[in-house]
């Protein structure tokens, strides 16, 4: 024998059932990362102008156009972006970005430029492979 199912029952199963599909259709799939705020193509950049700044090698007013208007703003979002997962690779970083841009524009000729160009290309290297991007050398 076969019994009825009573009409209460009946509401209450479909909406069980409209809410288990809805939710189910609703749910979203997971969201990509965000993009990484330095792009490869900024960290190329950057490291070219650090190799033209150490080819100059002079803290005078071309070697602070170089490194103000090629290098230093990408440095910042490098070290932004690096903060979150590297702290000390990020201080490193922002001291020797600090000891090359405090000699630059100034009228004398700081024997030592050249090691703390070297020194920043060093750190840049290190935090762009924190952020899993390619740091190229400079020609020879």
């Amino acid at each position: 024998m076969i019994k009825r199912i009573s009409p209460f029952l009946r509401a209450a199963i479909a909406v069980t059932v409209v809410l288990a599909a809805c939710t189910g259709s609703k749910r979203a799939a997971s969201p990509a990362p965000p993009p990484s705020p330095v792009p490869a193509r900024a960290a190329e950049l950057v490291t070219d102008g650090l190799c033209r700044l150490q080819s100059h090698g002079k803290p005078d007013e071309e070697g602070a156009r170089i490194f103000f208007g090629e290098v230093h703003d990408t440095l910042h979002a490098i070290a932004a972006e690096v903060q979150e997962r590297d702290r000390a690779t990020v201080a490193r970083l922002l001291e020797a970005k600090a000891a090359v841009e405090g000699p630059l524009g100034g009228a004398v000729d700081e024997p030592a430029f050249a090691d703390k160009v070297d020194e920043l290309q060093r750190r840049t290297a290190q935090a762009l492979g924190v952020l899993g991007l390619p740091a190229s050398g400079c020609d020879a």
